[in-house]
């Protein structure tokens, strides 16, 4: 047990203090702004969200079915099942908080909960508070806070939503959430960190 500790929090070191910088962000040239950046995405109360979900942890490769769902004003909620349809972790989402209702013992290590919890804050997040912005191209990028955490959002004018939201800053950046499409139109869903071994791909099963 102490030998499992003491890796993991070599690793976590190792990782905490590692950011990159984003070569297809602006790093100056912001013009201040007070505003609020609606994100559509698992905005709407009371509706479903299931991907098929893939996450790599560790060089460890977790599979199954994420459900993603907008409980109310405050809340959301995120179970993720096995195929089997056991329950891997469940999560009720908080801006400014969260609870574990259940996770599995591989993963039910406080570092490895809490990188999830605010993954899936910032993820959900519907009302992004921004305080500087930048058009770049067909893309609006905005510098802003969430609970705390600094994070770049970007705007897709085309297409009138976020397509990217950014952990950190455009030179220090920690994650990325993608709300991006495939060629065929559906939404592929992904995080991947710059300063943890954990990446997660969502494919909805039914076309968002």
């Amino acid at each position: 047990m102490i030998r499992v500790l003491v890796i993991s929090l070599c690793v976590l070191f190792t990782y905490s203090c590692k950011t990159v910088q984003l070569a297809d962000l602006p790093k100056q040239g912001f013009l201040p702004t007070e505003q609020v950046v609606e994100n559509s995405y698992f905005a709407k109360i009371g509706e479903e969200h299931i991907f098929r979900a893939n996450i790599t942890l560790f060089k460890n490769e977790l599979s199954g079915l994420i459900v993603i769902k907008r409980i109310d004003d405050q809340q959301h909620r995120v179970v993720l099942t096995s195929d089997f349809g056991n329950t891997l972790f469940d999560f009720s989402i908080y801006s400014d908080k969260y609870a574990v209702n259940y996770a599995m013992s591989d993963i039910n290590k406080k570092f490895i909960l809490s990188i999830l919890a605010r993954d899936f804050q910032l993820f959900t997040a519907t009302r992004l508070p921004v305080m500087k912005k930048r058009s770049l191209g067909d893309e609006i990028v905005y510098l802003g806070k969430y609970n705390k955490l600094k994070n770049v959002v970007v705007w897709d004018n085309p297409l009138a939503r976020v397509s990217r939201l950014v952990y950190g800053t455009p030179k220090k950046a920690k994650a990325v959430y993608n709300y991006t499409e495939s060629e065929d139109g559906k939404a592929i869903l992904s995080i991947e960190h710059y300063n943890f071994p954990m990446r997660i791909k969502l494919i909805p099963l039914v076309e968002e």
